[in-house]
């Protein structure tokens, strides 16, 4: 029996170290090749080309710099080759060292920009003035990787690759840009990048199983859960409940205190401009006046009306906590119902450990806690998700057709607030009701309850895009410039989709930071997802879960845009919450083996959990002031004096995201807001009784009024108070 165990565990650590192996041949490798002939600069990276003349001559030294990352660069070998055909080679080093600065990376784009840049690589190098240089570079970074020519003059070629920005560039001795542009999407590589991914969290999980083989007998080989899955008792929903208001709370004391209670994305200005308009009765907004002046990102001016970028579900649901002057509070509302249901779920597929387990992972994940704290609707839409899905899966065949009729209505708001996530959703949820009516383990009239109540639901919604932008099927997505979603996106799509999930590991969970980074963090996270599949201990239910959270993603491969550019990989949000489960149910799982001993795997699953927990707090306060926005023009709107307008420079979107609180007042002498332009005199027609001042470098500098040529006023409006 020892013999047999020990070959057990042999075999899955071997699967585990070629999985491993396959994952690092398959991950994002960035090819380079930098030519200099005759003053001209040939700059190459993943088959992208930029050409520049700087004129330089004379390369004496080769130096690499570099920005500490989540998942950190490095390096395979350097190669250059002179003209007169000599070359010389450095090996690079695998991982950059990077001296520590005073942030941490945390995955984040912006949190990473501060970063200190350090010098991971010089040696002198006589080059001369025409050569070629090659190098093989892996990792993935938000900041640019820097190749210094050192001469007379010197030149710094860059470029990021495999996260949010993949773009390169030739710049000279002073910092300015002589040429700049994007690197091609390459999807079969990227392809290959997600599968390395993949493999990486089967290596994770086949080398836990593998340690947990060698130390007891696991048990393989049955398709249902180690036992029945328990009733909610009232302990237990008192206890989700209790972990589900502490994950509010510190959503809330992320928005107050980290926030602002400040809008930090275009979007979110959008969403809380939308709520007020509800308020108000109405789909849309009257049309303000000096319409050039008003230039608020993912808003439109059709047929006369003032037109929001998004469906109006989530700023219905908003409406309240806006009409009170406490947006955040929906939200914090939200997330104890999330954990809950998190816990619901967990309780369903494995029992109360799974549940509570589950329910404390999603109430420590930064990813979760961002988004709770913002006005972004991914942490509604994946609460309606799954309050749907728990629906979905009732323990029991006689249930009562009103809990069916609530899965399609569920179901219809959540496209209402996010129609792809919902989509993606239902479109594995209703296989699985397929698969168990003809299993007999449900009646067809629940899925036709389902899809009756559902498909009825949806009027609303498409009601409101028949007044929104004219048609029943358009959804206000529409009115923006270009194809959102098309098949000419695939490439950015697979590009993104690879982004994605390596920006969802170190967000997920936040386990061992800031101590842990590279490979190993894209596998720990997903490590105990695999458990469960690898011993052939997956139920039904976890499969489904494991389809929706492939699927999700998934669905935005035709997506231009990744959704990685605020609070993280939001897109994703639904899938990590399952993914929460899962890793629950992969920990329950080992911990149900065979032992005689402390529960190792529960034991390692709160040593990580405690890890976030000690480190939450200052890994939060790193998104003070996140994206540039904070409360400066707040605090000198708040010295101005009554009837005031502000000019907001041009193209400066933050602006408008500072401005959100005063978007909906409705004092004829509060503040209002125009767009920065080279001719303002129209303004003085639109606000005739204003004093205006110009916001510029976090200061109001007050414009000189007599520079103004007073024109007569179109229209006497002095008192509107919008944007």
């Amino acid at each position: 029996m020892r013999d047999a165990r020990w070959i057990r565990a042999l075999l899955y650590a071997a699967l585990a170290a070629t999985t491993w192996i396959a994952g690092d041949f398959l991950d994002i490798r960035t090819q380079v090749e930098l030519s200099v002939w005759n003053g001209q600069v040939h700059w190459e990276v993943a088959g992208s080309t930029l050409k520049a003349r700087p004129g330089t001559t004379d390369v004496d030294r080769i130096t690499i710099r570099a920005r500490a990352g989540i998942l950190q660069a490095g390096g395979r070998r350097l190669e250059t080759e002179k003209s007169n055909g000599t070359s010389l080679s450095w090996k690079l080093p695998h991982q950059f060292r990077i001296a520590g600065g005073s942030r941490p990376p945390v995955g984040d784009w912006w949190v990473d920009e501060v970063a200190r840049e350090d010098e991971v690589f010089s040696t002198p190098a006589d080059l001369g003035s025409d050569f070629t240089l090659r190098a093989t570079f892996i990792g993935r970074f938000h900041q640019d990787l820097v190749l210094d020519l050192g001469g007379s003059p010197g030149v710094n070629c860059s470029f990021r690759r495999g996260l949010l920005n993949n773009d390169f560039f030739i710049k000279d001795d002073d910092g300015q840009v002589l040429a700049s542009g994007s690197i091609d999407p390459q999807p079969i590589a990227r392809l290959a990048a997600v599968c390395s991914t993949l493999l990486r969290a089967i290596a994770g999980g086949c080398l836990l199983v593998a340690i947990w083989a060698g130390l007891v007998s696991v048990r393989q080989g049955s398709n249902r859960p180690t036992k029945k899955p328990d009733r909610a008792g009232t302990a237990f929903v008192s206890g989700l409940i209790v972990i589900g208001v502490c994950a509010s709370v510190i959503s809330t004391w992320t928005t107050l205190d980290i926030l602002d209670s400040l809008p930090h994305l275009p979007d979110e200005v959008v969403y809380r401009l939308q709520a007020h308009w509800l308020l108000d009765g109405d789909l849309t907004g009257p049309e303000p006046p000096c319409l050039d002046h008003t230039r608020i990102p993912f808003t439109y001016f059709e047929g006369g009306r003032w037109v929001g970028h998004y469906p109006p579900a989530w700023p219905l649901l908003l409406s309240p906590g806006v009409a009170i002057g406490a947006p955040w509070l929906i939200p914090a509302l939200l997330r104890i119902l999330n954990v809950v249901l998190v816990g619901l779920l967990g309780l369903r597929l494995g029992g109360r450990w799974t549940g509570l387990a589950a329910a404390g992972l999603a109430a420590l994940s930064p990813l979760a806690t961002l988004l709770f704290a913002s006005w972004m609707p991914h942490s509604c839409s994946a609460t309606l998700l799954l309050l749907a899905l728990y629906l979905s899966i009732p323990s029991s065949l006689t249930t009562s057709r009103f809990r069916w009729m609530a899965v399609g209505l569920i179901f219809a708001l959540a496209f209402a607030v996010r129609p792809l996530t919902a989509v993606a959703v239902a479109v594995p949820v209703g296989i699985f009701l397929v698969s168990e009516i003809f299993n007999r383990r449900r009646r067809r009239q629940d899925l036709i309850l389902v899809l009756a109540s559902g498909l009825l639901a949806t009027a609303p919604t498409l009601a409101a895009n028949a007044v929104i932008t004219g048609s029943l099927w358009h959804f206000p997505y529409s009115l923006a410039h270009g194809t959102m979603m098309a098949p000419q996106n695939f490439a950015f799509g697979v590009r993104n989709l690879d982004a994605l999930l390596a920006s969802l590991s170190p967000l997920i969970h936040g386990w061992g930071w800031p101590w842990l980074s590279g490979p190993a963090l894209m596998a720990l996270p997903f490590a105990f997802v695999a458990v469960p599949f690898l011993i052939r201990r997956a139920s039904r239910e976890d499969r489904l879960l494991l389809a929706i959270a492939v699927i999700v993603p998934a669905t935005h491969i035709w997506a231009r845009a990744g959704g990685l550019h605020g609070y993280g990989p939001r897109y994703t949000f639904m899938a990590a919450a399952l993914l929460w489960v899962l890793t629950a149910r992969g920990a329950a799982e080992l911990a149900s083996t065979e032992m005689r001993r402390i529960p190792a795997a529960a034991s390692v699953l709160v040593l990580l959990a405690l890890s976030t927990l000690i480190t939450l707090p200052s890994r939060l306060d790193l998104y003070r002031g996140y994206n540039d926005v904070d409360g400066a023009l707040g605090q000198a709107i708040a010295k101005l004096p009554p009837c005031s307008l502000v000019l907001i420079p041009e193209g400066d979107w933050r602006g408008w995201t500072v401005a959100t609180p005063w978007l909906d007042h409705e004092d004829p002498t509060s503040v209002v807001f125009a767009t920065d332009l080279d001719d303002n005199h129209d303004l003085r027609g639109c606000f005739p009784d204003r004093r205006m001042y110009r916001w510029r470098n976090r200061e109001l500098h007050s414009v000189d009024q007599p520079a103004w040529e007073i024109l007569p006023p179109k229209e006497p409006i002095s008192s509107y108070t919008g944007p």
